[in-house]
């Protein structure tokens, strides 16, 4: 059975309140944070964005799944560290999410993030472990200057709802340090992290996809993205699944 994506969502992260700079959830994030980034503990980086947390980006996530629609697999994506409490989003979002699925959670990978978790996802599907899946990719814009390759300009979340059926089949999903093979020839979604951090952090084309998911209709897409610190180049190719589409069983990507 091949998988497909059914829905991308960009979820309203900019309903939840947040919490500001002076909090005593944030003045104990400052102080691990001061563990890797000594000096950390205060500074005009506390009050960047607004404080919100993984675990309230989850729960906007389980709310937007319809609980008639069970999943099997819940993935969490993070390229950042989290300004809340020591949580657990993957476990939370596994407790929220009807169905009660399996949980993994992928972190650190940069671009490469949500790629290699759609392809998890999508393999799961093709070998009947799993019947539908759900992608979230959750970051945070409250981190200090010294945070390397993926310093994202807001908060963001992005939720991705994979199963058996919908207008666009996974065709294939490349993740690799050079160059791609081919130029894609569907609609074109790009994101790239740069050599300085990028603002467009790992949501960035994911959320033109969501903001374009419903005027795509049937269109088969690309999403491309590059990430020059970690030298990852990455594809997905989404082709469209025609009613006649019967869904045998396909490559691995």
């Amino acid at each position: 059975m091949r998988a497909h994506l059914e829905r991308v969502l960009l979820l309203p992260v900019d309903t939840l309140p947040g919490h500001g700079p002076g909090t005593p959830m944030i003045r104990d994030y400052a102080l691990r944070t001061a563990f890797f980034h000594p000096g950390a503990e205060q500074g005009p980086w506390l009050s960047r964005g607004h404080g919100r947390t993984f675990d309230e980006m989850v729960e906007l996530a389980a709310k937007a799944v319809d609980p008639a629609e069970p999943v099997d697999l819940a993935v969490t994506v993070t390229a950042t560290a989290d300004c809340g409490e020591m949580g657990y989003p993957g476990s939370l979002l596994g407790h929220l999410l009807p169905g009660r699925p399996s949980v993994l959670g992928l972190a650190d990978q940069g671009a490469a993030g949500p790629f290699t978790a759609i392809r998890v996802a999508a393999d799961r599907i093709a070998c009947g472990d799993a019947r539908r899946a759900a992608v979230l990719v959750l970051e945070q814009c409250r981190l200090p200057d010294e945070w390397g390759s993926v310093r994202p300009a807001q908060d963001r979340a992005v939720l991705l709802l994979l199963g058996p059926a919908g207008r666009h089949r996974v065709d294939r999903v490349v993740v690799r340090r050079g160059a791609l093979d081919g130029a894609p020839t569907h609609r074109l979604v790009t994101s790239a992290l740069g050599e300085e951090p990028g603002e467009e952090g790992v949501t960035g084309a994911w959320a033109v996809l969501a903001e374009q998911w419903p005027r795509l209709g049937g269109e088969s897409v690309t999403v491309v993205a590059r990430d020059a610190a970690l030298s990852y180049r990455c594809r997905l190719d989404l082709v469209s699944a025609a009613p006649a589409d019967p869904g045998g069983p396909g490559e691995p990507g």
